[in-house]
């Protein structure tokens, strides 16, 4: 069967449509949210590795939006932000401890800082939980009680 050049444009046109409504994001639920823990397990692409006997950065996020954790070398607390439609996530009013820390746990503690204080796209796709900002991508793992 020929089929003009108009009616292609227009089944193309009209498949665009229907593939973006199908892919449209469903909204994130807050109960994947608030699992007991995140353990990252890769930053910006890469797995994530520790010295030995070093612990793992984390993140919880309880009832009340709390944000708590490690980052790195420090501890972490802040109000999570969260655009459940949109799929946007940030931890604002971010304080943290001022332990001292070797110069690459500072570097990891900061990164994890500044990435979790902006705007994030979240995506919680079982028990991963990925966080990509314009500068950094978080990838947690959640960890059961």
């Amino acid at each position: 069967m020929k089929l003009s050049s108009k009616a292609i444009v227009t089944t193309m046109t009209l498949a665009a449509l229907l593939a973006g409504c199908a892919s449209k994001d469903k909204p994130i639920q807050l109960t994947e949210l608030q699992t007991p823990r995140w353990s990252l397990t890769e930053l910006d692409g890469k797995a994530l590795e520790l010295p030995k006997g070093k612990k793992i950065p984390s993140l919880s996020i309880d009832e009340k939006m709390t944000a708590t954790g490690l980052a790195g070398c420090n501890d972490y607390v802040g109000e999570v932000e969260l655009d459940v439609d949109s799929h946007e996530f940030r931890v604002t009013h971010l304080n943290s401890t001022m332990k001292l820390c070797l110069k690459n746990e500072m570097a990891l503690n900061s990164t994890i800082i500044s990435a979790l204080s902006e705007w994030n796209r979240i995506d919680i796709d079982k028990n991963i939980l990925t966080l990509k900002g314009k500068k950094h991508t978080l990838v947690f793992q959640a960890q059961s009680k």
